[in-house]
């Protein structure tokens, strides 16, 4: 229960909740917590993503990839904690504001899910790797024929 306890105290952290406040509005803690989640889920993410690429894509091997994915994840992380914690609390701002965060939040997307994509299809791109140098000398023979 304690260990619990001290995670959920991680993830609100992550959120950048101030435990005290939270203490005079408890009906934000599940708000706090919910970012927090968000922003540990998509550093997860991240890190089994860039196992995956420096894996499969790099063919680094698996063990020795363990470190640099981590650090990939811890990289994430502070970047996406950074986009949440900072977002300015007045209307006016926080549209301005949220113009370069979403493009960042779009790069990093891209980033974190195209390793992940690939290996999901993997045995698809194989498949049509495998046919697509007969196509090609198949349309040679086309064109100079």
């Amino acid at each position: 229960m304690r260990m619990l306890h001290q995670f959920r105290r991680f993830v609100l952290a992550l959120s950048g909740a101030d435990e005290e406040i939270l203490r005079y509005v408890p009906s934000e803690r599940t708000r706090f917590e919910s970012l927090g989640w968000a922003i540990l889920i998509t550093s997860c993410m991240a890190m089994i993503s860039m196992w995956f690429a420096l894996s499969s894509a790099l063919s680094v091997n698996g063990i020795l990839a363990i470190p640099v994915a981590v650090f990939w994840g811890l990289v994430i992380m502070g970047i996406d904690r950074w986009l949440i914690t900072s977002m300015p609390v007045d209307g006016g701002r926080k549209f301005v504001m949220a113009v370069p965060r979403v493009l960042l939040a779009i790069l990093l997307g891209t980033l974190i899910s195209t390793p992940l994509v690939l290996r999901i299809f993997q045995s698809e791109i194989d498949a049509q790797m495998a046919v697509m140098p007969v196509s090609y000398t198949h349309l040679r023979a086309h064109e100079t024929g």
